[in-house]
């Protein structure tokens, strides 16, 4: 083991490899050349380009601890004691080349070329023995003598040299610091070197031996002299699989979805300790029941604790032994915010409003959205929100009643437009001329829905036009406010015939003020049974059974579902019109008198697969994670 000396060990067995093993260029005397170890000047004199002979120069610039023998014994050398490891260094050299020839008599230029011949035979010897052991020898006369120095033989490490990648800019600070001008150098790294410490050892007394020979001893037995110590099998818990019990019920669900005062089921291997504890995160709670195959927790109710994917574990202590803590692994599962199914209510409209009850229905951050049977409200459209409690608007693509449609009169195709091309809008008591002077005369007739609904919808930022639907039904248009509840009215100003050209100033059908609007179906609508039949009711007459074809189109079903309603003699039903709009069902009664839908003894299913009214599932959904109650309402209303 080396002392205080081995720093300097190291620059001297340096010094003597270098002078053994380096060879010299032509213009080199080896006897003459000196290998020096200090700073790399002698005097301010080597700031000033001059003549100077050769040298190689080792500059210790750097000492640094070693990290990974910072608190490690040497191999072979520990003992019962506990006491200061050695000091493991590791040294930082830069090693520097002089020599130098005038250009030519009473010339300022130097040439360095025998300084870099100096230094590449120097970095080739550092190279090729990058390791320096005691059975390394001298070549050179006297030859046979060993070239690592006194101080450093026998030890444990063995000098280890790598060159050093430093950047340019590092060597630079080091030849600032030495205020000397910037000379060509290679950075070396000598590794390790051991001082050993002179500080006193201790020794620790004997451990006591219980007086009694039961195992284990009883806690209350007195032990002899010495320290008493309690040993802790090591039994790390271990989360196969987590279940949940929802709040109030016996059974356990087998996934993990889980809402405040639900409770966890933890299922695994040494699950039970002296005290055992189950760890949300940061949050830490006691377990409500434990044993060695299983672990109930019921979540708390903390704001710690918000929707989306979380993690628990298990952790295991004994009170009577400080540090004695095991933890399991973490197991996840998804806090899902609660929507409580009695509460869920539906506003009288239209516009009609959904009212829910629950726990996590919102966060502080900002995003998560109600969805509605397919139909999504997004948090910015809450109407009221907290925690607990949440007032939305229902969207309009879902299934209404009592809503307001204008119905043109039939035109040709092409549709020829006349001068003045310009429409009055009113919608919900708000009136808005345009222009379509861009028209040209004649368009087809199935570009007139786009043309009159781009026309509303640029009318007007408020949600009754931008979000109204006007829709080619046969040879008809059928427009609806985006709102499902202003009246629509088109009109031409004096000098235009435009409305008249679309055919927006025929009669209204009698029920125009009262249609039924299905659920968004597609051009395709989806019908399981064999024979799709179902109830309608037109205010006060006698309900109508009417069974439908199973088309393939919603155009052609409407069309059936027209001639089915037409075929009875009462005027509700005979003067009821049947349109597509939007990918819907638009259900005109005869008579200004609301229309219900509802099924039969022998089809449960149609009336809901045609969205004219059916219950439809409430879910809120929270940083990624949905509700899972069962909470629905049934429209329309």
């Amino acid at each position: 083991m080396s002392d205080f000396r081995a720093i300097g060990g190291v620059s001297a067995t340096l010094k003597s490899l270098l002078a053994d093993r380096m060879e010299m260029p032509d213009t080199v005397d080896a006897t003459k050349l000196a290998i020096t170890i200090g700073p790399p000047a002698f005097s301010p004199r080597d700031n000033e380009p001059r003549k100077e002979d050769p040298r190689v120069n080792l500059f210790l610039y750097r000492v640094t601890e070693n990290g990974y023998l910072q608190n490690q014994e040497i191999a072979g050398r520990e003992s019962s004691g506990y006491g200061h490891p050695p000091l493991s260094l590791n040294l930082h050299y830069l090693l520097t080349a002089y020599g130098n020839t005038q250009e030519s008599a009473g010339s300022p230029l130097f040439n360095d070329t025998t300084a870099h011949r100096l230094l590449g035979s120097a970095m080739r010897v550092l190279h090729d023995i990058p390791i320096i052991n005691d059975s390394l020898t001298t070549v050179r006369a006297p030859s046979g003598e060993q070239i690592l120095d006194d101080s450093l033989r026998d030890s444990y490490e063995r000098i280890r040299m790598c060159l050093e990648p430093l950047t340019l800019e590092d060597i630079t600070k080091v030849w600032t610091a030495l205020a000397l001008r910037y000379r060509l150098s290679a950075a070396y790294s000598v590794n390790v070197v051991q001082i050993e410490s002179r500080a006193l050892r201790t020794f620790p007394r004997p451990v006591g031996a219980p007086a009694n020979p039961v195992v284990p001893p009883p806690a209350t037995d007195q032990t002899t002299a010495g320290p008493h110590v309690r040993v802790v099998t090591i039994q790390s818990p271990t989360i196969s699989h987590v279940w949940v019990r929802r709040a109030g019920e016996t059974t356990e669900q087998r996934f993990p979805y889980a809402r405040i005062s639900d409770t966890l089921v933890l299922y695994g291997t040494s699950m039970a300790g002296p005290v055992t504890t189950v760890a949300f995160g940061d949050l830490v709670v006691a377990a409500d029941e434990t044993n060695p195959e299983r672990v109930e927790v019921r979540l708390p109710d903390n704001a710690a604790l918000q929707p989306g994917v979380r993690t628990v574990k298990v952790v295991a202590t004994d009170p009577a032994t400080p540090g004695s803590s095991f933890s399991s692994n973490e197991a996840a599962f998804v806090l899902v915010p609660a929507v409580d199914p009695a509460t869920v209510a539906l506003s009288a409209g239209p516009p009609h409003t959904l009212t829910v009850d629950g726990t996590r229905l919102i966060t502080e951050e900002p995003g998560g959205e109600t969805i509605i049977g397919r139909s999504t409200v997004n948090r910015s459209d809450y109407l009221t929100a907290t925690p607990t409690k949440l007032t939305v608007p229902v969207p309009t693509s879902l299934p209404a009643r009592g809503v307001p449609v204008l119905v043109g009169g039939p035109l040709p195709d092409p549709i020829p437009l006349g001068a003045g091309r310009r429409l009055n809008i009113i919608i919900g008591g708000r009136t808005v001329t345009v222009t379509a002077s861009h028209l040209k005369s004649p368009i087809p007739r199935d570009h007139a829905a786009r043309i009159v609904q781009g026309l509303i919808r640029d009318a007007d930022s408020a949600d009754e036009f931008t979000g109204a639907v006007a829709r080619l039904s046969g040879d008809r248009l059928v427009i609806i406010a985006g709102d499902l509840r202003s009246t629509v009215r088109i009109t031409s100003p004096p000098g235009s015939a435009l409305a008249a050209d679309f055919g927006l100033t025929a009669a209204q059908p009698p029920g125009a003020a009262s249609a039924a609007l299905s659920g968004y179906l597609g051009a395709t609508p989806v019908i399981s049974s064999s024979a799709p039949a179902l109830r309608v009711r037109i205010g006060a007459a006698q309900p109508l059974d009417i069974t439908l074809e199973r088309t393939a189109t919603l155009t052609d079903l409407a069309s059936d579902m027209q001639a089915k309603l037409n075929a009875s003699a009462a005027a509700p039903y005979k003067n009821a019109q049947v349109l597509v709009g939007d990918g819907r069902l638009v259900v005109i009664p005869g008579t200004a008198t609301p229309v219900t839908f509802e099924p039969v003894v022998a089809d449960q299913t149609t009336v809901a697969e045609l969205q004219l009214r059916g219950r439809f599932a409430v879910r809120v959904r929270v940083n990624g994670a949905e509700s899972v109650d069962a909470a629905t309402v049934e429209l329309p209303q």
